[in-house]
């Protein structure tokens, strides 16, 4: 068979290739190659997105041509911007192009955006009448009149189908808001009772995600839902601290869920058996998938409370329980949160119908005291990507928690190293010797990212092979301690060791950060804590000029900031 070029192709299998590409490498690669192929990627409806792609200077080029081209403006369906893992943060974006430029944009998606680009979209959302899926992902947006003015906009924006709203601060949801056309929700917080009038004023809601309904120190409340939630399939709440009764009443009028979740739920009768079976019967009769985390007091446990757990567990026979001495938690296995800890005093009740290896396979983020480990453990996990080494029991917070090879072994044999990612090490946590964190990286070979105290990384620095293996892997960083370089001797050994950093996040001075910047050279992303009301990026503007570097750098809000971000392009 004889070999073809692509501009051989049919345009409907380029348009089928083009599918797996940014549309920014599409243009950087086809822009004025023919006449073909200059009306052919003009005619690709795209979504865009700024992150993994590495060249400042391709952003900015595509940015350019969409900027003063209509025809590829209408092209655009979907966006998505970002102040994370990105060469072109948001408010380069929106420096050169208005959101209403984009008759066709149908979704829009922000991404640990701060307040400074809320203020610059605010006044366009409403006039953007074909969006119909909103996200604000991870956002800092501070206080509650930034908050109160979104919650506003979107009570102007009707067409909205999907909506997800996930603040760094959590803030109150308005459930009073009218959505005739949302059909997913997916939001911080939201109080029992107003989970209720979401449903009311959502009619259509299909899928429903809530992270946390918070305790609340009022009376109970009468609640009203007048007509059942007939279209609500998925109900997900990751905390559940509110009143039981409310999550009963709700789920009474819920016929057609056929997925449930409900995580970290520590509310009395919450295991009520008899309850739980007349829902099933008469209400929940179309659930295919209910998973749970219940706990419940056991500090004063009587032979009844014992009856109760043992005949819920019979109820729901592919669950198992772990006890401590004031609690036991029963859940669904597998174990449906992606987030664990092992503590000292837990005592896990397997379940003999189940493989019980393979029951933490869903948990992604583990905290562990390797110390209270023994060879036989109760525990297996094999997909954890982030692991926290921490004192895990408040006794004895004030002795250091040193881990010997012995504790390396059987941690070993608890977790999958090779598949950890990230590891966060407790100001309260030593090794025993440094060879230990040295047989770490040897075992976990995909680890680039470490958060850690400075005060141990003085320890560690003399250890040459820890060194070696700090400069070769480590690509993200954070530490949060203040004042912990005293001189430029130290900043220099610090670049030395951790010279391919890409990410940095700390707490550090203006003089700091110039030198920082300049002796790291992969560094791309630099977010500071900010801890006093003087840092000022303008301090050492001439400086960084000086350097030849592209650097923008943004706060994360106007007034009192907490968080200063800074993007390096070195393109």
């Amino acid at each position: 068979m004889p070999l073809t070029t692509l501009e051989l192709l049919p345009n409907e299998i380029l348009f089928q290739c083009f599918q797996y590409l940014n549309i920014i490498h599409i243009f950087h690669s086809f822009d004025q190659l023919n006449h073909r192929f200059n009306r052919l990627i003009r005619n690709i409806s795209f979504h865009l997105n700024f992150q993994n792609v590495p060249s400042k200077f391709q952003c900015e080029q595509f940015c350019q041509k969409l900027s003063i081209e209509q025809t590829i403006k209408t092209q655009l369906h979907s966006l998505y911007l970002s102040n994370k893992s990105t060469c072109y943060p948001a408010h380069l974006f929106l420096s050169k192009c208005s959101l209403t430029d984009f008759p066709n944009l149908r979704s829009l998606t922000f991404h640990h955006t701060t307040q400074v680009n809320w203020k610059r979209i605010c006044s366009t959302l409403p006039l953007l009448s074909e969006l119909s899926c909103l996200q604000m992902i991870d956002s800092f947006m501070g206080d509650s009149f930034i908050t109160d003015n979104m919650m506003s906009l979107l009570a102007t924006m009707s067409q909205i189908q999907i909506l997800k709203l996930t603040f760094r601060n959590y803030q109150q949801w308005a459930s009073n808001i009218h959505f005739p056309s949302l059909v997913y929700l997916s939001i911080n917080r939201c109080y029992s009772t107003d989970l209720f009038s979401t449903l009311t004023n959502a009619l259509k809601l299909k899928y429903f995600r809530i992270e946390e309904v918070p305790y609340t120190t009022s009376p109970p409340t009468p609640v009203n839902l007048t007509n059942p939630a007939i279209n609500l399939q998925i109900l997900h709440i990751d905390s559940f601290e509110g009143e039981i009764d409310h999550l009963f009443q709700l789920l009474e009028r819920t016929p057609n869920l056929e997925n449930l979740l409900i995580l970290n739920c520590c509310r009395p009768n919450i295991i009520n058996v008899d309850r739980w079976k007349d829902l099933m019967i008469f209400s929940l009769r179309h659930l295919k998938k209910f998973q749970f985390i219940f706990s419940i007091d056991y500090a004063h446990r009587s032979e009844n409370d014992e009856q109760i757990l043992k005949r819920f567990q019979n109820s729901f026979p592919y669950t198992e329980y772990i006890m401590t001495r004031v609690h036991v938690t029963i859940y669904t296995i597998p174990y449906p949160s992606k987030s664990f800890m092992i503590r000292l005093d837990r005592d896990r009740h397997y379940n003999d119908m189940v493989n019980y290896m393979n029951t933490f396979d869903y948990v992604k983020y583990l905290t562990i005291e390797p110390v209270i480990l023994e060879e036989k453990n109760q525990y297996h996990f094999s997909n954890v990507d982030s692991l926290s080494l921490a004192r895990t029991c408040s006794l004895f917070r004030d002795h250091p928690l040193k881990v010997k090879y012995s504790d390396f072994r059987c941690l070993q044999m608890t977790v999958n190293l090779a598949n950890i990612k990230h590891l966060s090490l407790s100001q309260d946590f030593k090794f025993e010797t440094s060879d230990i964190f040295v047989e770490i990286f040897k075992s976990a070979r995909d680890l680039t990212s470490l958060s850690v105290y400075l005060d141990d990384l003085g320890h560690w620095i003399e250890d040459g092979e820890l060194c070696k293996y700090f400069n070769k892997c480590i690509r993200k960083l954070e530490f949060f301690v203040f004042n912990w370089f005293q001189n430029s001797i130290q900043l220099e050994q610090f670049c030395n060791i951790f010279n391919n950093l890409e990410q940095l996040y700390c707490t550090v001075n203006e003089l700091e950060t110039l030198f920082l910047i300049k002796y790291l050279p992969r560094l791309t992303y630099l977010q500071i804590d900010v801890f006093y009301k003087n840092y000022q990026i303008s301090s050492i503007g001439n400086e960084l000029e000086k350097l030849g570097l592209d650097i923008v750098g943004s706060f994360d809000a106007e007034y009192n900031p907490r968080l200063l971000f800074i993007w390096i392009n070195r393109n």
